[in-house]
């Protein structure tokens, strides 16, 4: 009888231990990231084209929350990001075309799978924004309509990484995006970031 009631006591104590575990990449997240950005526009100002295109730094920070979906981890994410040095095009004729992006948004949604206890693949899908301020400049701006003032230029984000466990609930990723904003204007990133999950 004492051997039974030991046994269920030592089964009760842990199961509090037993419903604390989770599935790895799994419950909210936050962290910093960043890495390179490039940059293109190609414009077009009464039919004549300004395309350039420019590498800068980019950094900045985000949330997230996952949870198991059978074999597979699902997620959503919400992030800040920095603006960057203008892209400067010109026509060949001294007419420039300026896009500053002054800073960014993303909304999207992740889905991997683990191909190791401590390791996760994933594809990532969303919308991303910048809020950018276009200026034309040169011979060409006095004949023409000056532009408006800053404008959000948003599109479709696509993108895939891997995830690691470094310790415990710290995690590092490295990641590459494709962001196709309106206006003829996208950009290229390759991020790595440290992510805390609680």
């Amino acid at each position: 009888m004492i051997r039974t009631c030991l046994l269920l006591a030592f089964g009760l104590a842990s199961q509090p231990a037993v419903a604390q575990e989770r599935a790895p990449f799994t419950g909210f997240s936050v962290g910093i990231q960043g890495g390179l950005v490039e940059r293109k526009t190609s414009d077009h100002l009464i039919g004549i084209p300004f395309r350039e295109r420019d590498k800068d730094a980019a950094y900045g920070a985000f949330v997230g929350y996952d949870l198991p979906l059978g074999p597979l981890i699902a997620g959503v994410q919400a992030e800040i990001a920095s603006g960057a040095d203008p892209v400067v095009a010109t026509d060949g004729q001294g007419t420039t075309n300026s896009v500053d992006p002054k800073w960014g948004y993303a909304l999207s949604a992740r889905l991997g799978t683990a191909v190791a206890s401590r390791v996760l693949l994933y594809g990532r899908a969303g919308y991303a924004a910048e809020r950018t301020k276009t200026v034309f400049g040169g011979p060409m701006i006095l004949v023409v309509t000056p532009l408006p003032g800053p404008k959000w230029r948003g599109g479709l984000q696509l993108g895939a990484g891997v995830e690691a466990i470094l310790a415990g609930r710290l995690t590092a990723r490295a990641e590459y995006r494709h962001n196709r904003y309106s206006g003829s204007y996208s950009a290229q990133q390759g991020l790595v970031g440290i992510a805390w999950r609680f």
